[in-house]
């Protein structure tokens, strides 16, 4: 049985199987995978070369997207990738700056069809 629910501009697809079928991917499926989250950082974030920090850290990974300043003073992050990458990437920016970040909220969001991973201003 599949169900379709819509909630806040995202589709969820729902696939429910009984307990005696197992869904597994091959490894081929998992590459073509990807995921796109917004993550955006509260605290000291602004000021901190947090912006510079994130398109460096980027160069690593099988990643695009952007990182920005927003006028509340928090940095919002949006990565796309393999979902392997993503949460690397994410980690990785979450150790480098932990000093200056006080709270991250992570959400996942359509994908955006990006070109590199930018700064934005």
């Amino acid at each position: 049985m599949k169900a379709r629910l819509q909630s806040g501009g995202c589709w969820l697809l729902l696939v429910v199987l009984s307990s005696s079928h197992l869904v597994t991917l091959s490894a081929a499926e998992k590459d073509n995978m990807t995921v796109c989250k917004r993550v955006t950082y509260k605290g000291r974030v602004q000021g901190v070369g947090f912006r510079y920090t994130a398109q460096e850290i980027a160069a690593g990974y099988s990643i695009t997207g952007y990182v920005r300043n927003l006028p509340s003073g928090d940095v919002e992050l949006v990565a796309e990738g393999a979902p392997d990458q993503v949460d690397a990437f994410v980690g990785a920016i979450a150790r480098k700056m932990m000093d200056y970040i006080k709270q991250t909220t992570v959400e996942e969001i359509p994908s955006g069809s990006y070109k590199g991973f930018t700064i934005r201003y």
